[in-house]
């Protein structure tokens, strides 16, 4: 999306009007199957206006006004059946005290086709404009949000929940990731408890998305976690995780995705010996499942990651650890080890580098070690240059190996403007 837009704030009233183009990212191949009901070029114009900043208690009201242009991408000029967009949406955000913040939206579009006519020079597109028809089609075109997040500080509770919808037919230029025909609901609970400074988390997500009036996916997502302090500088977290896919169509379900996940991680902060350190461990059981052709494919993972940091004088050696088992050994993934170690210093009073060594090695796809290079140093005051550096070299080659670079490299430049 490009273009430009302002926004206004004085005594309680807002104003912001904007205008640009957005193209869509589709291919050549695609554009004239799926143009006819998602176009990839608009441009765009838009107001918003009401009372109340944004992140306050406000009252808003939105129209954004949408035309399609014709797409003219590597010399070639495709030409479509013009179309204009509509959208209003009306936006309230209510303060609850120390109760938390509620927030409601209602959209509606409204889509209006150009129509062919002949006359004596041949043939003719008339437009009609989409907010002359606003209401046609009512609940198809809508889009309804309602958000709540809030607290209760005397039981330790943080809470949030929503709920979303929008019709099949609804359509908004404004919002490319936006998806029609699609229920969302969910919430998250969190509270602490004064036993070892211990907290517990719940979370479900639900969508249900319609690609047709009697198909489409359903997807589930579940996370329950533990966190617990042993000593003051000694924290164990475990989480359940759960996610799923499935998809319905003449009222059935056939499970397309699905994976689980049990992790427990310990967090210490303290002395290696008379040197200061900390430690990061993470072990997993996941399993996932499949469904590709009709054909199942199952795996059961071992996760282990460590992160160790070890300061030695006035320099740091961190070592990293990753390993990932599959149990069943199929071809759903493979097993995979990735190592490194670095040493952080200062060359100089202005230089300071860090050095390390890398080794990655995925079963059957590749194999290969290498070095890191982090030089940072003051250019000229209140201006910090920051070079990375990551080269390897493959022991092991396949065709998947264009998955895994041999050399990166990055270069940034901070400065600091009074």
């Amino acid at each position: 999306m490009n273009g430009a837009g302002a926004g206004f704030f004085n005594k309680g009233k807002m104003l912001m009007l904007g205008a640009g183009v957005r193209t869509d990212g589709l291919g050549m191949k695609d554009a004239f199957l799926t143009d006819n009901i998602a176009p990839s070029r608009y441009a765009l114009q838009y107001a918003r206006f009401g009372k109340g900043d944004l992140a306050e208690t406000h009252s808003h009201l939105t129209v954004l006004n949408a035309s399609t242009k014709d797409n003219t991408r590597q010399q070639i000029n495709q030409q479509f059946l013009s179309r204009n967009i509509f959208v209003g949406t009306v936006s309230q955000q209510l303060e609850l005290g120390e109760y938390g913040v509620i927030k409601g939206d209602f959209s509606k579009s409204n889509s209006s086709f150009g129509e062919v006519t002949a006359g004596n020079n041949g043939y003719a597109v008339s437009e009609k404009a989409a907010a002359l028809s606003f209401f046609k089609d009512f609940w198809q075109t809508v889009s309804v949000g309602l958000r709540y997040s809030g607290q209760v500080p005397q039981a330790g509770l943080t809470q949030r929940a929503y709920l979303d919808y929008a019709g099949m037919g609804y359509n908004n230029p404004g919002t490319p990731f936006g998806s029609r025909g699609t229920w969302k609901y969910g919430f998250d609970l969190k509270r602490r408890w004064r036993f070892h400074h211990m907290s517990t988390g719940l979370r479900m997500d639900f969508r249900d998305i319609h690609t047709a009036f009697d198909a489409g996916w359903r997807n589930r997502q579940y996370a329950a976690d533990l966190q617990f302090r042993v000593k003051r500088n000694w924290n164990f977290t475990t989480r359940m995780m759960q996610s799923s896919m499935k998809s319905t169509a003449d009222a059935k379900e056939e499970n397309g995705f699905l994976t689980r996940q049990v992790s427990l991680t310990s967090q210490y902060s303290g002395h290696m010996g008379s040197l200061p350190a900390s430690n990061l461990v993470t072990a997993g059981l996941q399993q996932m499942r499949f469904t590709t052709a009709g054909v199942p494919l199952n795996s059961t993972l071992i996760n282990v990651n460590m992160a160790e940091n070890i300061v030695i004088d006035k320099n740091l050696l961190s070592v990293n650890f990753f390993y990932n088992r599959d149990l069943q050994q199929n071809a759903l993934y493979s097993n995979l080890l990735n190592m490194d170690a670095g040493w952080s210093y200062m060359l100089f009073k202005t230089l300071s580098c860090s050095s390390g060594l890398t080794f990655l090695d995925n079963k059957g796809l590749v194999t290969q070690g290498g070095i890191k290079q982090t030089p940072a140093f003051e250019l000229i005051p209140k201006v910090q240059v920051n070079i990375y550096t990551d080269c390897r070299k493959n022991f092991y080659s396949s065709p998947q190996n264009y998955l895994f670079g041999t050399f990166r490299s990055e270069f940034s430049l901070q400065y600091l403007i009074d």
